[in-house]
């Protein structure tokens, strides 16, 4: 067995592809980090077998990392793979809502940039098809609270309120089929989502 750790520049939120090319089969057992070394909820976790010649296997699930903890092992459950060449790529198809250009700021201390920097990428991590409440947890409409957080910052970063404006339609049949949300203080949050939306 061996093991390989891959990092990208920062966390991002997207799919991860293998290509494997070769004589030999080869089990890969893949965890998405977001800290170096700390093992993730098996949620963020994936198994692939190789087989012989070309095979490619590509995450269905968006993920949330900056690290990629990947064991190569040749045999299990007693059998045993051919350990020949087996020549392995690695591809990261980044996920993220199409923005317009990041609004220009004078931070008076470098720690602002830096904190504004991570609070921007955390956000665009969670705008993919529909605000997530966290590119690892995945959750749906149960954290509206979450989404005007996102909402706010979006509009406020890159002048965007597509993405509000569709959670703030789901919320609305959500509302119409069940009369209340999973939260029930979050209906507090739509009234107030909707208001900003419309000054927006």
């Amino acid at each position: 067995p061996a093991t390989l750790f891959l990092e990208l520049p920062k966390e991002s939120a997207g799919h991860f592809e293998v290509r494997a090319k070769g004589n030999s089969r080869v089990h890969l057992f893949m965890e998405f980090q977001e800290l170096y070394g700390v093992k993730p909820d098996m949620i963020a976790q994936e198994r692939f077998l190789t087989k012989p010649g070309e095979s490619s296997y590509r995450t269905f699930r968006i993920y949330g990392f900056r690290y990629v903890r990947i064991d190569l092992i040749t045999s299990g459950f007693g059998t045993r793979y051919d350990a020949g060449e087996v020549e392995l790529e690695f591809i990261f198809w980044k996920r993220a809502f199409p923005l317009g250009r990041k609004r220009t700021c004078n931070y008076p201390e470098k720690w602002m940039k830096q904190l504004d920097d991570h609070c921007l990428n955390a956000v665009e991590m969670c705008m993919q098809r529909f605000h997530l409440d966290s590119p690892v947890h995945h959750e749906g409409l149960g954290c509206f609270g979450d989404y005007r957080i996102c909402s706010n910052i979006a509009a406020s970063a890159y002048n965007e309120n597509r993405l509000a404006r569709a959670d703030l339609i789901r919320a609305a049949f959500l509302l119409r089929q069940q009369g209340k949300m999973f939260h029930t203080s979050y209906e507090l949050c739509y009234v107030l989502m909707l208001k900003e939306f419309m000054d927006h």
